[in-house]
Formats: structure tokens, sequence, C-alpha cells
């Protein structure tokens, strides 16, 4: 039950005074071998990150402008105390949190190491451990990772490759006229009878055929009788409330509807067959694991790992910070095991509850950056997050896999229909100056599967340039939020990113998503390639305008190239090359301001076959999309643009053919 036997960490601080003369260092050890050299000499000395907080302060209480590095030796710096850095350290100079050695990275992150693993007493592929001492009896577990992998929870499917399983409401009530319990058919090949810890059942909604074409909720199951299943469906703000009431005030029924039965139900134990499969037995303590190939019981003893911190670093009402080559792993999320389930808008902004989950987290913070770090084997809904009056918050040179969730999450958004932020907010209490550039995201989302790799809700002077982003399930960048709502936002640029294979699971979203009025705002210079889901591969929906695409390469792609839904007021698209696409769809006002020497043009799209070859413009815009080669600086934060305005007026109107 203790933490993980990583190397113990060693944090050296140096401290270079700003406007003071004198210069000084603070070392923190706890790797003797250096420790013992280290300690004959004058520097004062710390164990541990939050002991080195101490000093820090100590060193600004003397000289506010002070210039500090902190540098982090390899190994795991424990964060199941979340670690939180605030007011206290907000230097007018600046702190540096650094990986002393790049090529064995410091690790800030709330393992627990599973261990006394043992024979399974019925299944002879299998293995048993105990829950950890320090985890008390009842706690929900959603992970386990054994040898750096995230292992999979049994799940059940519906049989002849149906979309659902075969089942029908009843039990009506006033709350739920059409009935809040399913009743499973002998046919579904589902006995729920026979489930020995019901209340760990999860019931999964995917996409069209589960719920919403965008969405993937999860319900836990409430009680079993027979073949009868109730889910969490007590009050307002239960799971079960939110499906049958999904949308109402925003276009759903008033009078709900129940969900069609489930896609798939995970955690089930009769299902516990596959390697990699693990199933926790909260019931009894138990975690229980069937090895993959190669791997023993000496791999389980040795790296088996679970965790139940959700949040392990928080930047609360702090400034002038940095982290460099820092790797942030081993965080969860437990709130899709309780009452209210994960139920999500879009994107997945918890209905009803505010905020998706991150386990790291900058909030009212500015000048915050993070720069060749990683941040994997997390369980949040999104990894990191920035909100809340953040400002000038870069992610530069990261990567991200094996996340629940999304990758970044920036600003602000709120339940659909609310009220968008005052286009006159003060600009010191808007959420911008935000960049995501130079940063590898591939295969996440892996279990919230609505989440995004870059969010970007209300936010100004925003650049996401030059990621890349493979095989994601939704949405691979989506930007602003409100259908329509005018708000602070502009100024948000989504340039040279290379975006290959989204929309792998969920339907109605695209490459790059829209759906808000965006005045100097582009999307132009990306390379997409493969999108299997209806609308658009760059789609603006609905209530979006002021977008202006350019020289974009799209591929294999079934639905329109570019979709820009509804009245698309200034928005324009323009020197787009497509292969093996379909074309594209540009409703309402799109294009109807080209001009060429004052004269009204048709835009500019190149259309090929998939046999035929690229031009040259379009094979540069391909070769400079994505991460760049070598080590780049992180960008410039965006300087404050003037405010939104309405920035509707258009001067002269063309009548635009669409190609």
């Amino acid at each position: 039950g203790k933490m993980a036997e990583l190397p113990l960490p060693l944090v050296l601080i140096l401290l270079v005074a700003g406007t003071a003369a004198m210069e000084y260092q603070l070392t923190v050890h706890s790797v003797e071998s250096l420790a013992a050299t280290m300690r004959t000499s004058k520097h004062n000395h710390y164990n541990s990150i939050l002991e080195a907080k101490a000093g820090i302060v100590n060193v600004l209480q003397q000289d506010p402008y002070a210039s500090i590095t902190v540098l982090l030796m390899p190994g795991l710096h424990d964060a199941s105390n979340t670690l939180t850095m605030g007011e206290e350290l907000g230097s007018r100079g600046s702190i540096v949190w650094k990986s002393a050695f790049s090529e064995n990275p410091a690790v800030i992150g709330a393992p627990i190491k599973v261990e006394n693993w043992k024979k399974h007493p019925s299944l002879p592929n299998a293995f048993q451990a105990s829950l950890p001492s320090n985890i008390t009896k009842g706690t929900v577990l959603r992970h386990l990772w054994v040898a750096g992998q995230r292992a999979q929870r049994p799940t059940l499917f519906p049989l002849n490759g149906t979309n659902n399983f075969n089942a029908t409401m009843t039990a009506n009530s006033s709350m739920y006229p059409m009935g809040s319990q399913y009743k499973f058919s002998p046919t579904s090949g589902v006995d729920p009878s026979k489930w020995s810890n019901p209340s760990d059942v999860e019931f999964v909604y995917t996409s069209c055929a589960g719920f919403n074409c965008w969405v993937e909720p999860r319900c836990t199951v409430d009680s079993v009788s027979g073949s009868m299943v109730q889910l969490k469906s007590d009050g307002n703000s239960s799971c079960y409330h939110r499906l049958y009431y999904f949308g109402k005030g925003w276009g759903g029924k008033p009078q709900g509807k129940p969900p069609v039965a489930p896609t798939s139900i995970e955690n089930v134990d009769s299902n516990f067959t596959m390697p990699g499969q693990f199933y926790y037995d909260r019931a009894q303590g138990l975690i229980n694991y069937i090895p993959r190939p190669g791997e023993t019981i000496e791999t389980l003893q040795s790296s088996a790992l679970t965790t139940t911190t959700e949040v392990i670093l928080a930047l609360n009402n702090t400034k002038n910070m940095e982290f460099q080559g820092v790797h942030f792993q081993y965080a969860t999320w437990a709130g899709a095991s309780g009452n209210k389930g994960f139920v999500d808008t879009q994107a997945a902004y918890l209905y009803q509850d505010g905020e998706p989950p991150v386990n790291v987290l900058v909030f009212n913070s500015t000048n915050i950056t993070f720069s060749g770090c990683s941040f994997s084997q997390l369980g949040g809904v999104y990894a990191a997050g920035a909100y809340n009056g953040s400002q000038n918050v870069a992610f530069s040179q990261c990567s991200f896999s094996d996340c629940s969730g999304g990758g970044v999450k920036l600003g602000v958004v709120g339940e659909r229909g609310y009220p968008a932020p005052d286009p006159n907010m003060s600009v010191s209490m808007q959420d911008r100056g935000y960049v995501v550039s130079d940063c590898n995201m591939t295969g996440i989302p892996v279990e919230y599967r609505s989440a995004i790799p870059i969010f970007a809700g209300y936010v100004a002077d925003t650049l996401i340039q030059f990621n890349s982003i493979r095989d994601c399930t939704y949405t691979a960048i989506s930007a602003g939020w409100g259908w329509g709502l005018r708000s602070y936002m502009r100024n948000v640029l989504i340039l040279n990113n290379s975006l290959i294979n989204s929309m792998t699971m969920l339907f109605d979203g695209g490459a790059v998503y829209t759906n808000t009025p965006c005045p100097n705002c582009h999307v132009s210079g990306n390379f997409m390639s493969g999108d299997p889901a209806q609308y658009g591969c760059l789609y603006h929906d609905g209530g979006s305008s002021l977008w202006n695409d350019q020289y974009n390469v799209i591929e294999h792609v079934k639905a329109p190239c570019i979709f820009t839904h509804g009245s698309s007021l200034n928005t324009t698209v323009d020197h787009i090359y497509t292969n093996d696409t379909s074309p594209p769809h540009l409703q309402g006002d799109t294009n109807n301001n080209i001009h060429v020497d004052g004269k009204c043009v048709n835009a500019t799209i190149t259309a090929l076959n998939a046999s035929q070859p690229w031009p040259q413009e379009a094979l540069h815009i391909i070769s400079t999309a994505g991460v760049r080669q070598g080590s780049n600086p992180v960008p410039p934060f965006p300087s404050v643009s003037p405010p939104a305005g309405t920035g509707l007026q258009n001067i002269t109107r063309c009548n635009q053919v669409y190609l």
C-alpha cells in the first residue's frame, strides 16, 4: 500500500536575485549519495517540493523579484496530497520547476502500488491482490496500470452485432412517466441477477445509437431485481434524471424521454475473461487482473499501480511560473461512479454540473508555462485546464497520451442556453493569452470519449499552432461555445496543425469545430486527414461567424470538407485543397465578402481525386503542419487585442457562387 518505489527525488533550487545584488542557492535532497556530498556546503537543504515551497517563500519575502530555478531530480515527487501553489509563490521575477535530466525526467504524480498478488482462487489465468492498506475499503477505483499500460474493465457488448441490448423500459412513475427501469430480455445475453456487485456496473451510451451523436454518457447501477435494472435515479441531479430530461430548456422535450438501452455495459465480473482486464471487487476490497502475454506475477508485484488522487497540481492565483520537462502522471476522477455519473452537454462539459474536472489545474493565474512536459496515465475528464481569468498560459512541446479525457481545456463555457460572458468584460477578468504549440496528442481520450484534445471555450487572444493530433474519438480542436451568443471571444488563431483520424467514434463534430462569433479568428494552414463522420471535417456550426479559413488541406473525408452551418455571417473559406473528399457545404453568408481589387470573385477550391498528386502549395502546407522538428522556443504570449465589438459590418457584398 505504499507509494510506488520509483527512485527517490532530489530537488535542487537555484535562486538568482533580481533587483538585489546578492545571489543565493537552496538545495532539496533525498538521494543520499548526492545529499552526502552537498550537505557539506553552506546551502539550505529540503527533501520535498512542499519543503522547498517554504524555502522559496522565505526568499521571496527578502527579494520579491527573485528569479528561481528548481531542479527536480529523477523519481517520483509525491502529489497524493494535491500540490497547491498560490499567491505566496507569485514571484515578480520567475520560478522555474525543471527536470534536472531530460533523459530521466521528474514525475509529479500520485501512484499507489498494488502488492501481494497471488493466484486467483477460481480463475487459473488470473491474479488477485487485496486493496492497498492506504486505500479505505469501499473507495472507488476506476484505473489500474501494469508496466505503465492501462488495464481495461470487462465490458459486455450486444449480441449479433446489434447496437443496443435487447431491453425495454418499465416501472413508470410520476418523475419518469415513460419508465425508470430496464427489463432485459432472455435473448439479450445479459442476466443482471448474476452480477455480484451491481452497484459498480456501468451503462454506456455511445453516440447516435446510444443517446446523442456527440456524447457518450455513463451511469452506474443503483439496484437489480431479477432481470430488472435501475440506474441511479434518485433526485434531479441523478444520472438517470439527467439522461431522461437531457436538454430540457434548449431543445429537449419538457416531458422528457427515457434513453434507449445501453450500447455497452462495463465492470461486469462475469465478463472478466480477457488478458489485460482488471476487475475491482469494491465490496470485498479485491483487485483482480488477467495478465497480458509476457506478464507474470513478478510484473504485477513491481509495476501494478492505481490512484485515488484527482488533482495532482493546482496553481491558484499565482503568476510567473514555468514547468520544464516534468512528467505529470497517475491521477483519477471518481465522479463517473457516483450518483451523477458522467453526462455531458458537449465536449465533456458536465450537464447541469459545470466545468469538466482536470488533473492539473491553472486557476486565476498569469504567466504560466508548461514546456516539454508529458501528461499520461491520467483519469480526469481533461488532463489539464486553465480558466477563471487565467491569462498568458502556454503548453509548448508537451505530449499527451493514455488520458481518460481530453488534453487541454482553456477558458470557461457554461450550460447551453446560459448567457455568454459580457463582450465588454474587463480585459483583466477575461480568459485570454493562451498558447498551445508543438504538442503531440495521440489516442486520447480513452474513457470520456466526448472530450477533446484541445478545447478552447470562451477565450481571447489565443494561439493554437503546430500541434499533431491523431486518432481522437470526437473533435480534435474545438473553439468557442454558445451557438451564436456574443462574448469577448476574439483573435483565436488555429494554424498549421496536423489532425489525422478525428471522429473515430462519435458524430456531429470535425477535425476543427466552432460555434461562436469570433472577430479576427482564423483556421488556416492546417492538414486534416481522415474523418468518417457526417456534416463536415472543418465544421463551423450554427452561430459561428467571422471565421476566416485559408490554405487548408483536407483528404479522405466522407462528409463535406468544410461545413458552414446557418447564417455564417462574414465567414470566408478560400484557398482550400481537397483529395478524396466531398465538396464543401457552405451556407448563409459564407464567402459574401471575397474581393480582389474591389471586385467580387469566387473562392479558390482545388478538388483532386485519390489518384491525383498534390500541387506544390498543398505539399508545403502538409509538410509544415504539425509539431516542428528540433527544439522550438515557447511562442510569445499573444498581445491584448481590441475589444470584440460587433464585427459584423460588410462594406461590399458579393453573390458568391459556391463550388
